[in-house]
């Protein structure tokens, strides 16, 4: 199982919804399953998920394998979710700063690894105890960014926390690429934006997610744009973005 965690260093840059569409996506040609690591729960929300043992469940459990295949819930088939609850926020604080504190999402991954083909890893905004076990448990990391300079700034602080986490924690940790969202090719600023990120060799995806109210739409239904309106040039573009993805995977196998 190969692990993606989608993470952005800061909030509403559209981090849940990337992370929503793009698992089901990938689940119509591999075994997904996408965890919520936000105490906020917006991946969740979007699942429609509200009842049942979350990932601060597993996380204080004394039988973590156990709990955590009660955890999951079925989406479909091939897409399978632990969600979160506002309770990770209070689980994340029990264990910051005791041994091993940023592996505990890794020691979770490993009870399941063999049942699925990629992991999905939703993070919190905020780079503390669970943004740091989201990057020290995964593969790849791909970084949502609405193309503004206050991103960039918080990106830049991102991609530094990234070196570290690679440089100490986890050597097998890269940056697949960043991704542009509420995109618009008619606003400079957004392509200052991506320019800057090219000239510093910060790899970016070359699908763009522009801004529709088609995707909130769809996300208030608890559907992925490619089945709440299939023909919306949004959902042609996460198409294209699952795409790259997988390419990505294939070249991970």
């Amino acid at each position: 199982m190969i692990t993606i965690g989608i993470t952005a260093g800061k909030g509403g840059v559209g981090k849940s919804t990337l992370a929503f569409n793009l698992a089901y996506e990938l689940a119509r040609t591999q075994r997904v399953l996408a965890i919520d690591c936000d105490p906020q729960a917006s991946l969740s929300w979007a699942f429609d998920l509200s009842t049942g043992p979350t990932l601060a469940d597993i996380l204080t459990a004394t039988n973590t394998r156990r709990v955590t295949r009660e955890a999951i819930q079925v989406i479909s088939p091939t897409l399978h979710v632990i969600p979160s609850s506002i309770a990770l926020s209070s689980a994340a604080t029990s264990f910051a700063g005791k041994p091993g504190n940023l592996k505990r999402i890794s020691a979770i991954i490993a009870t399941i690894a063999t049942d699925y083909d990629v992991c999905l890893l939703d993070s919190p905004p905020a780079l503390e105890t669970l943004g740091l076990n989201v990057l020290c448990a995964a593969n790849g990391v791909i970084v949502p960014l609405i193309p503004d300079g206050v991103t960039l700034n918080a990106v830049s602080n991102l991609l530094a926390t990234i070196d570290e986490v690679k440089q100490y924690e986890n050597p097998n940790l890269c940056l697949i690429g960043i991704v542009a969202m509420q995109y618009s090719e008619q606003l400079a600023h957004h392509q200052t934006a991506l320019q800057a990120l090219r000239d510093a060799d910060i790899p970016l995806f070359n699908t763009r997610i522009g801004r529709s109210i088609k995707v909130t739409e769809a996300m208030s239904a608890h559907k992925p744009v490619l089945i709440y309106e299939p023909r919306n040039v949004r959902a042609q573009e996460f198409a294209r973005l699952a795409n790259e993805v997988n390419t990505w995977l294939i070249n991970q196998r």
